[in-house]
């Protein structure tokens, strides 16, 4: 989110706007909106690390980017950031209440939002996205900025595409590292295959529900055959999915469970998958579920997860989790 009190500049370009003249010497207009491509870009340029606290972001926005303030500010809304402008004097605003994961997420979020009132001062033909494409643009951006591609791909397989593991070493939401495991897989990745969806317990939802988070998936995985694929694999933000079946079992014993054979989604029975259900625990209850699933001829995959999170282990499954 941003807000620009004022559109006065001095003649000098800022370092964001170098470095959106160096991008846009090597790239067209339309690439500002490869979100990966963009983050890679930004990282080389200014040399970031592949993995950035709250602490080293803060201090590389406002000592490289020149941001002169990053700080918390206690919202009492659902407002999670905010870029301030007057000038070039920039200022971005995170929610004080946030975990600081998702107060890391904000700041790379903003600064994104910043990259595009950068790129219209230097080139006034250039046209950002707006609204919920903005958001997206955004969130997209963060993920890639945050989570390396090239690092988190490798974490990926040396965890045996454990999210809980990844939520620990890169200290940032389930919901994040779920979408970052399948936007990886493209490029020189694209062999690689996965489904996720996270499904979330809140006091507020009816009992016997869950509330679907997330729901992400590999681009390149779309078989040509009509999926029956499980409401629990494949709901739409918001939607309630029912406690039941081998959900139910996950949330009755506060363990994972191991489908080998996710079978019934297919007419020939050709695409079947291996699924990995993970609960998250909090205060001795259920607070998250975490469904990761990939082609059962890769299930080999998932073995150091397997080996480090003892699940119970059902062979095979029809149509349901």
């Amino acid at each position: 989110m941003n807000e620009v009190l004022s559109l006065e500049t001095s003649t000098q370009n800022t370092i964001m706007q170098e470095f959106c003249l160096e991008f846009s010497s090597q790239y067209n207009q339309r690439d500002f909106f490869k979100s990966e491509l963009l983050a890679d870009e930004f990282r080389q340029y200014f040399d970031l690390k592949p993995i950035l606290t709250l602490e080293k972001l803060t201090k590389f926005a406002k000592k490289k980017l020149g941001i002169r303030e990053v700080k918390p500010f206690a919202f009492q809304n659902k407002t999670r950031g905010l870029n301030v402008r007057l000038g070039n004097n920039i200022k971005i605003l995170y929610k004080e209440s946030d975990w600081i994961g998702s107060q890391e997420f904000t700041v790379a979020h903003e600064i994104r939002e910043i990259l595009g009132q950068e790129m219209k001062m230097i080139n006034p033909i250039f046209e950002d996205y707006s609204g919920d494409a903005l958001e997206y643009q955004a969130e997209a951006f963060a993920a890639a900025l945050l989570m390396d591609r090239v690092k988190f791909f490798n974490d990926m397989e040396i965890t045996g595409l454990d999210p809980i593991e990844l939520h620990k070493m890169y200290n940032l939401s389930y919901i994040a590292v779920a979408s970052r495991m399948a936007s990886v897989l493209n490029g020189e990745n694209n062999k690689w295959h996965l489904w996720s969806s996270v499904l979330e317990s809140n006091i507020d939802l009816p009992k016997g529900f869950l509330k679907a988070g997330s729901f992400h998936r590999s681009p390149k995985y779309i078989p040509k055959v009509r999926f029956r694929i499980p409401n629990t694999l494949f709901p739409k933000r918001g939607q309630l999915v029912p406690i039941r079946d081998i959900i139910s079992i996950v949330c009755e014993n506060k363990k994972p469970v191991y489908i080998d054979k996710l079978t019934g989604l297919d007419f020939w029975n050709k695409y079947c998958l291996s699924v990995i259900i993970r609960p998250v625990i909090w205060n001795e209850k259920i607070a998250k579920l975490i469904i990761i699933a990939v082609p059962d001829n890769q299930s080999y995959r998932f073995h150091k997860q397997i080996m480090s999170s003892n699940p119970i282990m059902i062979d095979e499954s029809y149509q349901v989790i």
